[in-house]
């Protein structure tokens, strides 16, 4: 997952934040760079990421009923809201899911 890191208040609005690592694209090359690697190959998946998260939370918000019982209201909701964040921020670009390929330098 490709973008800067989450903002204070992206923070707040995220359930479970702490699990979200957002890499800029430079850094991540960076990092490949020193570990030898060179990317070769970089392709953005982010609209069909959107969409199977939107699927998603659709699906999750019709059986909401059923979820509930099952894990409990505050879960469903912390796990409908982040896939709504998700959605959003793959759709204006704030986040960029990428396939890479790296290579031996």
């Amino acid at each position: 997952e490709e973008g800067p890191p989450l903002s204070t208040a992206e923070q707040a609005a995220m359930p479970d934040a702490d699990t979200v690592w957002l890499t800029p694209f430079d850094a991540m090359a960076a990092t490949l760079e020193r570990a030898g690697l060179v990317v070769t190959w970089q392709e953005d998946h982010s609209q069909a990421h959107r969409a199977t998260a939107q699927a998603l939370a659709d699906a999750f918000a019709a059986d909401a009923d059923y979820i509930a019982a099952q894990i409990g209201r505050g879960a469903l909701d912390d796990l409908l809201a982040a896939h709504r964040l998700w959605i959003e921020w793959l759709g204006e670009g704030r986040v960029r899911k990428l396939a890479v390929v790296a290579e031996r330098a």
